[in-house]
């Protein structure tokens, strides 16, 4: 087998010798993919197809490696060789591009009318589609390169992986780390939506990498429990039977507030959650305990003709019920001062949302098993409860450790110690003397 033909490895790739000249290394395992070499150590994908209409040789740059990966280049090449064989020179879907000239806001007009049909066919979340607007309108309309253009106004034609390295280089010093990386998510989902619709050849931003996820771990703790209850009950009624609901079911903000009869059976003991509000794009239907039922029912004795289980407190709301911004007039805001949850510290501040993270988190302190927990989320993957509850699995690993040592070193008194009951006098002495004194008064009572 000639030294330029082998089978496409990261490793294999990485090792590649030097080169003096321009030179092309062949894939055995995808014919017509190409990695082209250069003197200067730069290596490109390349997809190279014969048209079979003009007997035309085409080829179509896909990305530099390592930025884009061996995984990426065979999934587009093999997109690229689909389109040549139906008749499509994506060369010519890129020139098209320049001669229409569209633009990043042109861009963002189509990606949103096509995630309207997706809301219709309830594939997305209409609160994503709202994030993905105050996305655009806060952090990508504002964006300015070395040249002083405004993102919005550059050229599909503009924006290659060179220029796109820039883009993202000032996300990364303008924006927060949660920021950047829900930029980089539209980003890669705008214009993956581009080479979809033929107005780009390849994606600029794929390879970029998001900043890794620290996972947060904020929960009620037991000693915060009385105070968070008596900052509950200062509250009006609506707001008691909202915080209430999002403790005792685990359920996302948005779900809660917008709770609809409708999606409650006649006993009020089943909340199925429509597919069109939930994350994961799949109904959840959840048991409700007698906590939630018993607010249920007595709510359900005023009903607002809205069909709203929360509705909102004014009538010109635009959503009809209960919107909370938790910001400093919000009731969430006045529950937390008051319990002493609320902190500038975001890692010690308590959340809505770790309201959510407080249930799971008691389930698995309460020994329930983490499918039970992930089925009580809502979780597509029980992969994702494992991950994010990874550090009370290990603390439950550490007690059943510590157990077991015990175990082994009461085990290692032999019988022939003084005592009968050697396992007792081991553990006698490892009381303090306040122990003692309550252990004797719990064994021999006072008449």
């Amino acid at each position: 087998m000639p030294e330029n033909r082998l089978k496409f490895t990261l490793r294999r790739l990485e090792k590649l010798e030097p080169v003096d000249k321009r030179t092309k290394f062949y894939d055995t395992e995808n014919k017509g993919l190409v990695l082209e070499m250069f003197p200067s150590g730069a290596k490109f994908f390349r997809t190279i197809k014969r048209d079979g209409s003009s007997n035309r040789l085409i080829t179509v740059t896909i990305g530099e490696f390592p930025s884009v990966t061996v995984e990426m280049a065979i999934k587009r090449h093999c997109e690229l060789i689909s389109e040549i064989i139906n008749g499509n020179d994506p060369n010519e879907t890129k020139r098209e591009a320049k001669r229409r000239g569209i633009t990043f806001s042109a861009l963002y007009d189509i990606y949103d009318k096509d995630f309207t049909a997706k809301v219709k066919r309830d594939e997305r979340r209409a609160t994503s589609q709202d994030f993905n607007a105050r996305l655009y309108r806060n952090h990508f309309s504002t964006v300015m390169d070395e040249r002083h253009r405004r993102l919005p106004n550059i050229t599909l034609e503009q924006i290659d992986a060179k220029y796109a390295a820039k883009i993202i280089d000032i996300l990364k010093d303008e924006k927060t780390k949660p920021i950047f990386n829900k930029c980089l998510t539209m980003l890669i989902s705008m214009f993956n939506l581009a080479v979809k619709k033929h107005l780009i050849a390849t994606n600029p931003f794929i390879g970029e990498k998001k900043y890794r996820d620290n996972e947060r771990k904020r929960y009620l703790q037991n000693d915060e429990m009385e105070c968070f209850f008596d900052a509950i009950n200062k509250e009006e009624q609506i707001y008691q039977d909202i915080v209430k609901m999002l403790l005792y079911t685990g359920q996302r903000k948005n779900c809660v507030l917008s709770m609809h009869w409708d999606e409650l059976n006649n006993g009020y003991s089943i909340w199925t959650i429509p597919t069109a509000k939930m994350k994961g794009k799949e109904e959840h239907t959840l048991p409700l305990p007698k906590q939630c039922i018993d607010i249920l029912m007595r709510r359900a004795k005023d009903k607002h003709p809205n069909g709203f289980v929360f509705p909102a407190i004014t009538d010109n709301s635009k959503l009809g019920y209960v919107s909370e911004k938790t910001g400093e007039n919000s009731f969430w805001r006045r529950i937390t001062q008051n319990a002493g949850l609320y902190s500038t510290d975001k890692n010690k501040n308590l959340t809505i949302h770790d309201l959510r993270r407080s249930l799971a988190s008691w389930q698995i302190n309460n020994d329930v098993d983490i499918y039970t927990v992930s089925k009580t989320l809502g979780h597509k993957s029980i992969a994702t409860t494992q991950k994010i509850y990874a550090h009370l699995n290990s603390d439950k690993i550490r007690d059943g450790v510590s157990t077991a040592a015990s175990a082994l070193e009461l085990a290692s008194v032999r019988s022939k110690n003084d005592s009968p009951f050697p396992k007792l006098k081991q553990f006698a002495e490892s009381l303090s003397e306040e122990e003692r004194e309550y252990l004797v008064g719990l064994l021999l009572p006072r008449q």
